[in-house]
């Protein structure tokens, strides 16, 4: 994970932001959903 941020007139902003998956999970072929963003 990672992230850019510039300052701009005493404003930070966000250019970048990146986050990886390891090569297995991506390659698993599931989609992996939060509990928590099942209905109960």
């Amino acid at each position: 994970m990672g992230a850019q941020a510039t300052q701009v007139n005493g404003q930070w902003t966000v250019t970048k932001a990146v986050m990886s998956r390891s090569a297995r999970v991506l390659m698993d072929g599931l989609v992996r959903v939060p509990a928590t963003s099942l209905p109960a």
